[in-house]
């Protein structure tokens, strides 16, 4: 009701602004001779708005668009004389004003095309006439117009951009809350449930022990110990999580023997992990330190939840503990990895889990005890520790969760000997397709002891076929205020965008240099003949720069400059390996085959907004501010191996960007299109993917968010499209993936 008020308030401003402005230019079109022939139709479109706004005719933004249609004839009308030229200014910015009150950005587009088409016409006439004299006064006068006309647009634009991120957050908070109201209303449910069964047990246990024999009783005292237990545990779980929500949580630093971490959970779950058809190892690197200094009692809590979860959803197949540590100045960075072959997650039951409380819903099969908040301590225990959480999951197939945690070293035994494990996978949940069978139809197996081909993090592909093809990664190391952190395997884009979100909080990224690759290319020699080195345009990155030179000490290293970034980079790589594994040739040849191949690969990025190449040092904060205040977004096109900016401006641009870079490219490759994101949300990119096919059939299409490295220097929401066009060279020139029937 108040807004309707308020809404009717503003339309009466117009509508009385609208007459004082005719009745001012009826005055002086009369006295200045100007054509009358024109005035019946504002008069009968103010006596029009007038029987509109009392009557409330048709809807409110109806009557909007016709009193603005109006006054926009009256400032036309005005306009195009000689004589009004130095007036536009102040006209233009009550018109302006006026349109911030309306909350429509599109009419205040509008408008300022309206002034500009003015500005020129009746410049045109003032400059022209007989008696016009050019002098400094006239430009000055321009000038100060001009800039009044701007400031008042820009103001007007901030203004209704802010009232519509204001009503976007109102609509979130409600959304919110309706989730609150929910998740609390699953919660209050699954607490219910979760006490009913110890308590019922030790009622009935308890009332049941007069009378019995001593053997017996002993054995139901240890039944009853063993649901108080229980029902302690769930206790616990419930207060961290409240004091983890509140932010009371308070962290106990003492010194602790990270062996131990496993067996104490293990000793604790030890009933659940003698299920016949489930096979559980621990995997404890023996290269840790010996005393590590931190919460042990938090850590323990993490794992306990991440192998209970596990346990719970994991009723066959196997169950892998992975714990190792990763070497830094301040001490390590302790790694705690669950993998299951459980019946997993699906994209959005995974993102779900990130956001809130959540717990599987009824209809999966699985009976899941407890509250539902293990895997929201988890997140909560890991942030409060200063570290990430990473987890990938698909339905069907299973889950891995991936914690890495800064600790101190209280006891240096063995710790120079601390090695971060060979990885080479890659990151995200992917769609539509299932990527594991996609891999298995599509990618022939590696051929030991030919060509091996190698690449940094920033190359984006999907893990599965970084493993099937058999692809050594370096990683890109991210410092944050809290600790350093690979880049893949310890953090990723999402995750690091979330944790930017605090504008209190910095992040860089640290590309390998040559004394990295010198061990990295020496230990992919042990495994092969030769090594390609696939690595991003050096004018994105200087890890070009980095491998080129730590090549030089091996003849049997080559290093090839993609061209591109992000996925287009990972097309090369993906082209590289393919031909490596389906051909004997060398790794020279290779490397010129993929210099012609990646004239052929198309990459092009759009940003939600500049605050990141800000940070980078790519464009100046004065230049950021005017392009957000113009609604200019920019793009990136990796052409001729370097970055070339353009700009997108005003609404639907992602739509209109999709369309752009897929129509004008020529002839596609239809078998892949890869869509690599930072922090876009799943119903926008859902969208991105129906832009995409509306203009062409893609046999796959493949979305996945971009290493840490690409998001730290592009920001949230941006998303790019990467391709390869086909042409008539037949080493080059066919289909990436082959053509699917």
């Amino acid at each position: 009701m108040d807004k309707e008020k308020s809404m009717r308030s503003v339309h009466l401003s117009i509508v009385v602004i609208m007459t004082l402005f005719l009745t001012g230019i009826i005055s002086t079109a009369v006295s200045l001779g100007w054509e009358l022939w024109i005035l019946p139709f504002p008069v009968i479109g103010t006596v029009l708005s007038w029987m509109m706004h009392i009557g409330k005719q048709s809807t409110e933004k109806r009557r909007l668009y016709f009193y603005m249609i109006v006054l926009w004839l009256l400032l036309v009308y005005h306009g195009i004389h000689a004589t009004s030229f130095h007036d536009l200014a102040s006209l233009a910015a009550i018109e302006f004003a006026i349109l911030a009150l309306t909350e429509e950005r599109r009419l205040l587009h509008i408008g300022f095309a309206l002034f500009w088409f003015c500005f020129f016409w009746s410049g045109y006439a003032t400059v022209t006439a007989a008696d016009f004299e050019f002098t400094s006064l006239f430009i000055s006068r321009v000038i100060g117009n001009l800039g009044v006309v701007i400031t008042t647009y820009v103001v007007a634009n901030l203004i209704i951009r802010k009232r519509d991120r204001e009503r976007e957050e109102d609509r979130q908070s409600i959304e919110a809350l309706k989730g609150m109201r929910h998740h609390a209303e699953h919660f209050l449910a699954n607490l219910s449930d979760a006490l009913r069964p110890p308590v019922k047990r030790i009622q009935s246990l308890s009332s049941g022990l007069s009378g019995r024999p001593e053997e017996a009783v002993r054995a139901d005292a240890g039944r009853i110990l063993a649901s108080a237990d229980a029902l302690s545990a769930q206790m616990d779980e419930l207060r961290d999580v409240a004091a983890l929500l509140t932010g009371r949580y308070v962290l106990e630093k003492e010194p602790y023997r990270v062996k131990e971490l496993p067996r104490e959970v293990l000793q604790s779950l030890h009933p659940q992990t003698r299920a016949p058809e489930l096979s559980l190892t621990v995997d404890t690197d023996a290269a840790l330190p010996e005393v590590l200094f931190g919460d042990a009692r938090s850590l323990k809590k993490v794992l306990y939840q991440l192998l209970d979860n596990a346990l719970k959803f994991t009723k066959q197949g196997s169950i892998r503990v992975r714990i190792y540590g990763i070497p830094e100045d301040y001490g390590i960075n302790l790694c705690m990895e669950v993998t299951d072959t459980g019946i997993g997650m699906r994209k959005e039951t995974l993102d779900a889990v990130k956001r809130s409380i959540y717990q599987e819903e009824p209809g999966t099969g699985v009976s899941a005890e407890g509250f539902g908040l293990g895997l929201q301590s988890v997140y909560g225990l890991v942030h409060a520790m200063n570290g990430f959480v990473r987890m990938d999951s698909t339905a069907g197939k299973g889950t891995q969760v991936h914690v890495s945690v800064p600790q101190e070293i209280a006891d240096g035994r063995e710790s120079r000997e601390v090695r971060h494990p060979e990885r080479t996978e890659g990151e995200g949940v992917f769609s539509p397709e299932d990527i594991v069978k996609e891999t298995a139809e599509h990618f022939p197996a590696v051929r030991a002891g030919q060509v091996l081909v190698s690449s940094d993090s920033a190359c984006d592909l999907p893990k599965e076929w970084v493993e099937r093809l058999g692809i050594a990664v370096i990683r890109h190391r991210l410092h944050t205020d809290e600790g350093s952190f690979y880049d893949g395997t310890e953090i990723n884009g999402d995750e690091l965008m979330r944790y930017m979100r605090d504008i209190r909080h910095t992040a860089k990224s640290e590309v390998p240099d040559a004394a990295a690759f010198a061990p990295f290319f020496e230990k992919q020699l042990e495994r092969a003949k030769e090594v390609l080195h696939v690595s991003i345009a050096e004018d994105a990155s200087p890890v070009y720069r980095e491998a080129v030179e730590a090549a030089k000490k091996y003849e049997r290293v080559f290093v090839v400059d993609s061209g591109s970034m992000s996925g287009g980079a990972g097309l090369v790589l993906l082209y590289a390996a393919l031909t490596a594994a389906r051909e004997n040739i060398g790794a020279e040849e290779l490397r010129e085959r993929c210099l012609r191949f990646k004239k052929q690969v198309r990459a092009r990025f759009i940003l939600e907004g500049t605050e990141y190449l800000v940070r980078g040092g790519r464009m100046r904060p004065l230049m950021s501010r005017w392009m957000n205040a113009f609604l200019i977004r920019p793009t990136i096109n990796m052409k001729d191996d370097r970055m070339k900016f353009a700009v997108s401006v005003g609404e639907g641009y992602r739509k209109r960007f999709v369309r752009k870079v897929l129509s004008e490219a020529g002839r596609i490759d239809p078998s892949l299109l890869l869509i690599t994101h930072a922090g876009v949300p799943e119903e926008e990119l859902q969208q991105i993917r129906e832009d995409a096919e509306s203009i062409l059939h893609f046999d796959r299409v493949i979305t996945l968010p971009t290493s840490a490295a690409v998001a730290i220097n592009v920001g949230p929401g941006t998303f790019g499209l990467m391709f390869h066009i086909l042409n008539s060279d037949r080493e080059t020139g066919g289909s990436l993936l082959g053509t699917v029937s």
